[in-house]
């Protein structure tokens, strides 16, 4: 009898596949990059200039970092760090401010002036003193000299 293929379903017979089989229908489905082109030169200038955008970049992000560090910030509020502190030689009330806020001030710039008022009591006082003491002097020296008389007695 002859075979026929009407009883049943057709069956291929299965074919095992290689690496070698397959690597070129990859190669067929993969896109191939297109050839790199001459490379543009770009002009000095432009070069230079990216540089010079560059470095003021950097300047700025600099001082921002700086500022950043220098300054205490809350929810509420912020304080710059630039705080310096001045202390009095001598005591007294303040008459006239002489610098504004947030001025730069330097080594012996005046910044106040204090009431003279106190001072000139206190030199009155001593003034006084001095000529109280100078008058207890002139009574000292002049009781001395009548003691010195007394005991050598009247010059002939």
């Amino acid at each position: 009898m002859p075979e026929s293929n009407s009883g049943g379903a057709a069956v291929e017979p299965t074919r095992s596949t290689t690496d070698a089989d397959s690597k070129p229908a990859r190669d067929a489905e993969t896109p191939q990059p297109p050839a790199a082109g001459p490379r543009i030169k770009r002009p000095l200038w432009l070069w230079i200039a990216g540089g010079v955008l560059v470095l003021l970049a950097l300047t700025k992000a600099v001082r921002f970092t700086i500022d950043a560090f220098r300054t205490v910030s809350t929810d509420d509020a912020y304080v710059n760090g630039h705080v310096t502190f001045v202390a009095p030689r001598i005591p007294g009330q303040v008459v006239h401010v002489l610098v504004d806020d947030n001025n730069r001030v330097q080594k012996g710039n005046l910044l106040l002036q204090l009431d003279k008022e106190p001072y000139r009591v206190q030199v009155d006082i001593a003034k006084a003193a001095s000529e109280v003491a100078q008058a207890d002097l002139v009574a000292t020296q002049a009781e001395v000299r009548a003691q010195r008389t007394l005991r050598v007695g009247p010059v002939n």
